[in-house]
């Protein structure tokens, strides 16, 4: 095998790496935004049921 064939395997090796962790930033990524929403969706609920509580109060 000479040098140009072990260059072309160390790209290959470097392109598979690079594809395999692109796919897992897309994952985190992923991830981080589903907790926002979330997150979003939890305050919205406290915020609801502050609401719902107030009015049972001042009733």
């Amino acid at each position: 095998m000479d040098d140009q064939d072990r260059e072309s395997d160390d790209l290959q090796a470097a392109l598979r790496l690079s594809r395999r962790a692109e796919g897992i930033g897309w994952t985190a990524i992923g991830a981080v935004v589903g907790l926002c929403v979330l997150a979003v969706l939890a305050v919205g609920a406290a915020v609801l049921l502050f609401c719902i509580a107030a009015v049972s109060v001042t009733d």
